[in-house]
């Protein structure tokens, strides 16, 4: 059953663990979670989210002096209606909780999980963090993963169903430096000699599905894909789909892509309807490439 908040029927705070004390700046009920917005204020996942930092342990309005927890277990009430282990979030609600995953910007705010169907244990930080991950391991033939992510949808939806995504963003009018959504890299430490067996793969991308699978399609299947929402702001440079830059190092890169036998990624080696001197057959488009600021143009020929 999905999780209702039971807003008439009172919360009660069973149990609070870490209190401190804070003052409002805004309305808030007990039990509601509260995160800071030019002042500690009920929160919601609405289009200007404002993410929980703790449960309030009672009623209060802006300039009051009130008790919050960092971790409390709530009862919501006679009204209340949920499924054990429902996993509570932010609702776009003010002040309320819901089970639904996602607020009005596709972001998650997990803040607890219900042990009945009444009680909740909320904990709004845990699930919601910055954290710097740092291990050494001394496995000589197992694999080693850092992290490791893996998510299946059981049933037929009409989302999108994604195992990662990161947004970097910057709030209207802040400058900044660089902003990524995603930085991958790889060091081989030191200058000592070591041998790998294989490849170095900054990021390794596969596809795969059932052998003799027989779905349908409709989109096309892209290892890269790309899409541009960019306004028409002021762009310095080239805006392209890849840009390689030279930052050091003692080895220039061969060539800008290989493949392990003709017809791999479409690339064909092969003179078939390809007259022996382009200039005789007409040009039907080019790929621009830049080499610096200098505009350089691959033809393309029509098959």
């Amino acid at each position: 059953m999905a999780f209702v908040d039971d807003t008439t029927g009172g919360r009660v705070i069973l149990e609070g663990i870490g209190p401190i004390k804070i003052t409002l700046a805004g309305t808030v009920e007990m039990g509601d979670p509260v995160g800071y917005s030019s002042g500690w204020k009920v929160c919601d996942a609405d289009t200007s989210p404002n993410y929980a930092e703790f449960v309030a342990g009672g009623p209060g309005v802006s300039g009051d002096i009130i008790t919050a927890y960092r971790e409390a277990l709530i009862d919501f009430g006679s009204g209340s209606t949920a499924t054990e282990n429902d996993i509570l979030y932010i609702s776009t609600t003010a002040g309320s909780y819901s089970s639904s995953v996602n607020d009005t910007n596709g972001r998650n705010h997990q803040v607890g999980f219900m042990t009945s169907i009444r009680e909740g244990w909320l904990q709004p930080t845990a699930h919601f963090f910055t954290a710097h991950y740092n291990r050494t391991t001394n496995e000589t033939s197992s694999d080693v993963n850092g992290f490791e992510l893996r998510l299946e949808n059981s049933v037929t939806t009409t989302g999108e169903v994604k195992a990662f995504s990161a947004s970097a963003r910057l709030s209207s009018a802040a400058a900044g430096n660089t902003l990524a959504a995603a930085k991958f890299d790889i060091n081989l430490k030191g200058t000592a000699a070591g041998t790998l067996s294989s490849d170095v793969r900054v990021i390794q991308l596969e596809a795969e599905s059932a052998s003799g699978g027989t779905r349908t399609i409709t989109g096309c299947v892209a290892f890269i894909w790309c899409k541009n929402n960019m306004g028409t702001g002021t762009y310095s440079d080239k805006f392209c789909v890849i840009h390689v830059t030279n930052q050091g190092g003692g080895k220039a890169m061969d060539g800008f892509l290989q493949v392990n036998a003709t017809g791999n990624a479409g690339v064909v080696i092969s003179n078939d309807a390809m007259t022996s001197d382009p200039s005789t057959n007409n040009e039907a488009g080019y790929l621009k490439v830049y080499v610096g600021t200098t505009e350089y143009q691959i033809p393309m020929y029509a098959a």
